[in-house]
């Protein structure tokens, strides 16, 4: 029986024939909603016409500070709310949205492809986001001026306090985001050549090639 290091914050999946171990590198850090871009950007919720959601994290953070906010979150059925693939979607699900668009690959790039045709005229727009998100959404923004709120919601923190498995006992290694690779290399070093190495995601690839 193989045994899998499954590195991502919640075990997504289970396999017959195989062990599994979850050890969660990364810790996800919510921001103090005390610190002043973040509350003055949640004090637009109502005015904005456009929310862009890239992680389930920025969608549960975004939704806890933004009841601690207004009681009624019902004018957010009525926005333009763009997800960055299934996984991001279905955690809007939760909360009665309406998505207007999901994009495929589950990538900045993929969104943008569908932002270029969309009329940017008097629209105002939320990217609720990660510290350490690509900037790509966040330059289309600026590139066509687009008016927009990009807070950071939270930080992503290697977990360094807890007992590291041994790779001896390890197989496969899942890596679920570039910040899983990152908190990786600063725990063990390099990625080791015999492994198995499987990465969810184009841009998790893209972050382990340029360390592999």
């Amino acid at each position: 029986m193989k045994t899998i290091l499954y590195l991502g914050t919640n075990l997504a999946f289970s396999l017959p024939n195989a062990r599994v171990i979850h050890f969660p590198i990364i810790s996800i850090a919510p921001r103090s909603f005390t610190e002043k871009h973040l509350f003055s950007s949640f004090e637009d919720l109502p005015n904005y016409s456009h929310f862009i959601f890239t992680s389930k994290n920025a969608v549960a953070i975004f939704f806890q500070y933004a009841t601690r906010m207004y009681n009624d979150l019902s004018f957010m059925k009525k926005k333009e709310i763009y997800s960055v693939g299934e996984v991001t979607a279905q955690a809007l699900d939760k909360y009665e949205v309406n998505v207007s668009f999901i994009a495929h690959p589950s990538t900045q790039e993929g969104l943008i492809k569908k932002m270029t045709n969309v009329n940017w005229q008097n629209t105002y727009v939320m990217l609720p986001k990660s510290s350490l998100a690509r900037p790509l959404i966040e330059n289309f923004l600026k590139d066509r001026r687009i008016r927009y709120q990009a807070p950071n919601l939270y930080d992503t923190i290697t977990n360094k306090n807890q007992e590291v498995p041994s790779l001896d006992l390890v197989d496969e290694i899942v890596f679920t985001s570039p910040s899983t690779v990152k908190a990786f290399t600063e725990l063990y070093g390099n990625i080791p050549q015999n492994k198995k190495i499987t990465s969810i995601g184009p841009i998790t690839q893209q972050a382990l090639d340029e360390v592999l």
